[in-house]
């Protein structure tokens, strides 16, 4: 986990996302993203909080309440809809590739170029020039740990979230990985800050982040 402890150190964001088990075992999607590369659907919302480097980690659960961690990649592409039209001022060299068809377990579509952006754009000035309609996907090199790491009480979740590598790390040192490894966004004292001459629950109901704490504090006024 070397290679782990060195991005933590460089304060790289760390995700978790999930590979569901319908289309795919860890075996099968290993091969297609090699063949292919990893290539994975996100929101347009979330895609805003992301930077280049950021690294994924790579997850499938099972029936025992608990996932194995099988791999990583970073960050280093984006296939969107409409990309070189809304984003031309952004890349700095395009190739067209004919419309390649790419066949995944979980659908297909075509690639019709490759654009290089130029060094200084983030992915957030990319997710802001897309639409709501349009199909955004980040993707990266898979990186396979030697031996998947399984963690107690880490449950399957849809889509992405911020995870907390250091305890993580902590943790798998020490050998008893287990939980969900959340990062929250805000801490109780900032919570209840906010709470302060105003309606809780229209708080909770904006950032869904400290809702359980809103909500606590919206029964004991009522």
């Amino acid at each position: 986990m070397k290679e782990l402890e060195k991005y933590e150190k460089e304060g790289r964001k760390f995700w978790l996302h999930f590979i569901g088990s319908y289309y795919y075992s860890i075996s099968k999607f290993s091969r297609e993203a090699k063949k292919y590369g990893i290539s994975r659907r996100i929101s347009l919302n979330l895609l805003k909080k992301m930077d280049w480097g950021d690294i994924v980690l790579l997850a499938q659960g099972n029936r025992k309440n608990s996932a194995k961690i099988f791999g990583y990649f970073k960050i280093s592409n984006i296939t969107a809809q409409g990309l070189l039209q809304k984003c031309s001022d952004l890349i700095m060299n395009f190739e067209a590739t004919g419309g390649n068809l790419i066949k995944r377990q979980c659908g297909e579509y075509y690639v019709t170029g490759i654009a290089l952006v130029k060094k200084d754009v983030k992915i957030s000035e990319i997710a802001d020039r897309l639409e709501k309609v349009d199909m955004a996907m980040i993707g990266g090199d898979l990186v396979l740990f030697e031996k998947p790491i399984t963690v107690k009480l880490l449950t399957f979740q849809q889509g992405f979230r911020r995870f907390g590598i250091k305890k993580f790390l902590e943790d798998l040192k020490n050998g008893k990985p287990k939980g969900q490894y959340y990062i929250h966004k805000k801490s109780r004292e900032q919570v209840l800050e906010e709470l302060e001459g105003k309606d809780p629950l229209e708080i909770a109901l904006k950032d869904p982040v400290p809702i359980a704490v809103c909500i606590e504090e919206y029964k004991k006024k009522d």
